[in-house]
Order: structure tokens, then C-alpha cells, then sequence
């Protein structure tokens, strides 16, 4: 299971493109991998949730032009910033969102200062899925009988 996690200015494109960039790359992951897609906490608005919507995973490639950045995130200036894009599918938002300090024994405090994204790992994952099991009964199961070949991005 993964995190990704974006600024409000790139948030909204990560969504609509189905895709998310980053400087380095995860060092492991794999197709079809659950993700969730966080928003920086100091973007949310008010009560605003941070992650709101969940995916999963079809690939991460590089290299990627200039072009696709900006294509994907105007004025983001992408081409500076990042190196590498993750392609998504089955993008869900959230019955419930949440943050993730919301989660009963998960270690957010791990996650606070993550820039792009992070793997969670055991003990993290297991209480982040009975959390989403809970609270997103519906989404959970979606994701779990989605298609990779089916909205599969371009």
C-alpha cells in the first residue's frame, strides 16, 4: 500500500489525469497496489480532510517530457521538480475521508513529513485497512474487484 501525497495546486490534477509525479522513485511497489492520494496538510481548508480519494497503482515510468508535465500540471513547472509519473486506475473518492492520525495504531506520526510518497508497511497497513474497511465499506470492495484493463489511463 502507498501514499501519495501532493500539494493543493497539484491535488486536483493528480485526480482528474489519473497520474502523480515525483523526484525519485518508490523503491518498491507493485501493479495494482492500493494508494492513497493525501493532500499536504497545510492545503486543506478549514475541516478539510487530507486523503480523499484512493486508486490504484497501473505503473511508475520515466523518463517524462516537459510537455506531459505541463500537459498534466500548468504551471506546476514539473520538469524541474519531478522525474518520475505514476499512472493510476479505479480512482475512488472517499465516503469518509480522513487524516491519518485518525487511524487507531497507525504510526502517522511516520508519515507527517513525507514529500511524494511513502510505503506503509506492517504494522501500518493492517490497522489502515481495517480503518478503510469501516469507514468505506463500499470503496474497499470496488477497488478489490477492479479492472486494471478497464479506465486504464493513456
Amino acid at each position: 500500500m502507498l501514499l501519495f501525497k501532493a500539494s493543493g495546486q497539484t491535488y486536483p490534477g493528480i485526480i482528474a489525469h489519473r497520474r502523480h509525479a515525483f523526484h525519485a522513485k518508490p523503491q518498491t511497489f507493485h501493479r495494482n497496489e492500493l494508494v492513497l492520494l493525501s493532500k499536504n496538510r497545510t492545503d486543506c481548508v478549514g475541516l478539510e480532510k487530507q486523503v480523499q480519494y484512493v486508486g490504484k497503482l497501473v505503473h511508475i515510468r520515466k523518463p517524462v517530457s516537459a510537455d506531459e508535465f505541463e500537459l498534466y500540471w500548468p504551471g506546476a513547472r514539473g520538469a524541474e521538480r519531478w522525474n518520475y509519473v505514476a499512472e493510476l486506475y479505479c480512482i475512488q473518492r472517499l465516503n469518509v475521508p480522513f487524516n491519518l492520525n485518525e487511524v487507531r495504531d497507525l504510526d502517522w506520526k511516520h508519515f507527517k513529513t513525507v514529500q511524494g510518497f511513502a510505503v506503509f508497511r506492517e504494522p501500518d497497513a493492517t490497522p489502515l485497512m481495517r480503518f478503510l474497511t469501516a469507514t468505506n465499506p463500499d470503496i474497499v470492495l470496488d477497488l478489490m474487484n477492479a479492472d486494471p484493463t478497464v479506465g486504464r489511463p493513456t
